[in-house]
């Protein structure tokens, strides 16, 4: 062989070099490809294992339950025992009233209607709700005996509890089988949803009725959403916050729909109990004062460490969250409507006397920023998902302590604060001019999340 020039030496070197760095370029993109498949792998298997996990405590949670809700369910007793007074054509709250007095030695109040407290039905002992509620209610508590209604109600439940599942479901389908399944496993594993079977409360009434409607304004289905607000209101201390999105985006068939749909109910309740709706509510307002501090409301609870009268304290608390309500609802007018319920949600909690079998409602919370972590794949908002989970899927009994109520009040609001600086930043402020409502509009990454009405 003859010696290799020294030109010919080094484009031979220079090739081998190259060779070398693309055998190294190729493994490193080969690795990085391993290492990402397997980030991914572990990604979904912790996903999984996650979901399984929600899964089985949501189920222990439903079972539990529906087994309090038929054979106790103590709270449900009462409404439908207010129910069968309105059958028999009595005022409930003439009812309550007749009791209290009694209970406590005061004059019985003098009214001119019967006010009798009927042997097979025994007195009122706590809570009341406004006329309208006696003519939605009345769907539930029908059956002539307790057993037979606890046993129908409970059945209604968990019908309905199937279709805040596939609501879920559905929300975390646009990422994927596994997403869908997280979600729905998310929200069965929220402890109020057992708290609410077991007292036997209008909470799955309530939030089943909100998603409807929030489901049927997506497909501008205004009127059936303006009903499905009016069931709702059947516990407007829950669901009176939710009015503010529709009247912030400007849905007035649906207002209209609800307001007819409780008026109504109202005249028929009149009619039935010889009580005009007004003196009712004023009555309710009574009862309310009764108890109103004794829930788990922090702010209720400071109104009343400085001494402000109970009657005040209510009216107070109200106008000053509801306002709030109005203001964050109106900033994010462009936002989606289940953003808005976020914002209502929290509203809802503290706007009034609440227990923990409330939480209930910040499902709505918890699942818009699973939907904006989605849509905008930030770890921010997922993260926020799981800080609304762990304070929402322990045993309620954890409320009873004083350091679990503290961080479940921080993480609301916290998660809440996060929800609105993602949104603002997805829907900037000059984007807000001219214009009440984008949900409609396709905005890039977001296309999907923004025309699934979310």
């Amino acid at each position: 062989m003859y010696p290799k020039k020294p030109f010919e030496e080094g484009e031979y070197q220079y090739r081998r070099l190259i060779s070398a760095a693309d055998k190294l370029i190729f493994l490193g993109i080969s690795m990085n490809i391993f290492l990402k498949s397997r980030s991914k792998l572990l990604s979904i298997m912790m996903l999984i294992i996650v979901s399984i996990l929600l899964f089985a405590t949501g189920t222990a949670y439903v079972i539990r339950g529906t087994y309090y809700m038929v054979t106790s369910a103590g709270d449900f007793e009462m409404r439908w025992v207010e129910e069968h007074y309105v059958f028999r054509g009595k005022n409930p709250f003439d009812i309550f009233e007749r009791h209290y007095a009694e209970l406590h030695g005061n004059t019985l109040p003098q009214i001119g209607r019967d006010n009798s407290i009927d042997s097979e039905l025994g007195p009122i002992t706590f809570g009341c709700y406004p006329p309208w509620s006696y003519f939605t209610g009345a769907v539930f508590t029908w059956p002539p005996t307790r057993t037979l209604a606890k046993w129908y109600f409970g059945l209604i439940n968990l019908m309905l509890l199937s279709s805040l599942l596939i609501w879920a479901y559905h929300l975390g389908f646009k990422d994927g089988t596994m997403m869908a399944l997280f979600f729905t496993s998310s929200l069965l594993a929220t402890s109020s949803i057992c708290t609410t079977f077991e007292v036997g409360q209008y909470g799955v009434v309530v939030l089943s009725a909100l998603v409807a409607s929030l489901c049927l304004d997506r497909k501008n289905r205004c009127g059936f959403a303006g009903l499905l607000l009016g069931v709702a209101m059947i516990k407007v201390t829950l669901s009176g916050p939710f009015i503010i999105p529709f009247l912030i985006k400007r849905r007035w068939k649906a207002l209209i729909v609800m307001a007819v749909y409780i008026g109504i109910g109202s005249i028929i309740v009149f009619f039935a109990t010889k009580t005009n709706p007004i003196e009712m509510l004023q009555q309710m307002v009574r009862a309310a004062e009764t108890y109103a501090f004794e829930g788990q409301n922090f702010m209720m609870y400071l109104l009343g460490k400085l001494e402000v009268g109970t009657g005040s304290a209510i009216k107070m608390l109200a106008c000053l969250v509801v306002g709030a309500t109005i203001i964050l609802s109106y900033l994010c007018r462009s936002s989606s409507m289940l953003t808005n319920f976020a914002i209502a949600a929290l509203a809802s909690r503290f706007w009034t006397y609440h227990r923990n079998y409330d939480n209930i409602i910040l499902i709505f919370l918890m699942m818009a920023l699973g939907v904006v972590a989605l849509r905008d794949n930030s770890h921010l908002a997922l993260a926020s998902f799981f800080v609304m989970g762990l304070s929402l899927w322990p045993p309620a009994s954890l409320t009873e302590i004083q350091v679990y109520r503290i961080f479940q009040y921080a993480a609301w609001f916290g998660c809440l604060s996060v929800l609105l600086m993602i949104e603002f930043k997805h829907y900037p402020a000059s984007s807000l001019k001219n214009r009440s409502d984008v949900s409609n509009i396709k905005r890039g990454r977001g296309e999907k999340w923004e025309t699934a009405g979310l």
